[in-house]
């Protein structure tokens, strides 16, 4: 099985960074791979998966806790597979970067949340998740990409706040610990990140997450992030500190990088230039199956008082 294979020659060289951190933080030297380090996953139920992961002393994951999986009828939540997948991850010393998505056709016509009753049940579904995993010590992340037209059809920034103003409220309310992140951006989007922070999007999260995917060269990411952090402290205001940065999903596809050694190649660098650009980045692959890697959260993450 080529699981490992994939694991093992994204996890060579990545390591995590964020502004504030200091050298004993950031390097353990009892450890091979950082705290940081994460992959993006598929599925609910893979123990060999799991296993995996844990043999290459991985330290996250990132998987969809899609609603319409959970909520199969209007009020009744089936946490069996989430359950699976927690407890799967906790026993193997992993933390969980669980994204509340999609729609549900229960409440909604399309890919996206913008009814009164729509978000009334996202939040409840959300709140709902938040209580059950409060002790699992999960990062929440509000959508993916809600700015790619396959997943939030419009790509309007308005009604994706809408959706966060009702949902982390009562987040909040079922763990006020809960680590929150958005809005998941595809790329570094400056218009749809601006219209977000001018809707007041730091009052709800605790980082900004983006996915800076590109067909060429890691490098360019430093120019992703200064214009990112240039638009934070346009709407952050002077004197106060800018949240953290995540980097919650990045890959370079085998089939258009020169197979695994092209991969092999960039993560590292990716994970690398996390360091010079102050950001939290992480660096893995995205299943067990499809030669992909991308990138998750890090660790040192917290709910900002």
């Amino acid at each position: 099985m080529k699981f490992p294979i994939f694991l093992a020659s994204m996890a060579a060289g990545c390591m995590l960074a964020a502004a504030d951190f200091r050298g004993s933080e950031l390097f353990d030297r009892n450890r091979i791979v950082p705290e940081g380090m994460g992959v993006n996953i598929h599925f609910f139920d893979h123990e060999s998966g799991m296993d995996a992961l844990k043999s290459l002393d991985m330290r996250w994951l990132r998987m969809d806790i899609t609603w319409d999986r959970v909520e199969r009828e209007k009020g009744v939540y089936d946490f069996s597979q989430v359950d699976k997948l927690m407890n799967d991850a906790k026993a193997r010393g992993l933390r969980v970067l669980a994204i509340i998505d999609y729609a549900n056709k229960l409440y909604e016509p399309e890919q996206k949340v913008i009814s009164e009753a729509g978000r009334r049940a996202y939040s409840a579904y959300a709140a709902a998740l938040v209580r059950r995993y409060a002790g699992h010590d999960v990062i929440w992340e509000i959508w993916n990409e809600p700015n790619n037209s396959g997943f939030w059809p419009g790509n309007d920034p308005g009604e994706y706040m809408e959706l966060v103003k009702a949902a982390v409220p009562a987040m909040r309310e079922a763990d006020p610990q809960a680590v929150i992140l958005g809005p998941s951006a595809y790329r570094v989007a400056p218009e749809y990140m601006e219209a977000c922070f001018k809707a007041g999007l730091f009052d709800y999260v605790d980082a900004v997450s983006f996915h800076p995917y590109r067909r060429h060269r890691p490098e360019e990411v430093l120019d992703d992030v200064a214009v990112l952090r240039e638009l934070m402290r346009k709407y952050r205001g002077p004197g106060r500190e800018l949240p953290p940065i995540v980097c919650s999903e990045w890959g370079f596809s085998a089939t258009q990088h020169d197979g695994e050694n092209g991969q092999a190649l960039r993560v590292p660098r990716a994970a690398l230039l996390s360091l010079m650009a102050g950001s939290i980045m992480t660096s893995g692959t995205t299943a067990a199956t499809r030669p992909t890697a991308n990138t998750t959260t890090g660790s040192s993450l917290r709910r900002r008082s």
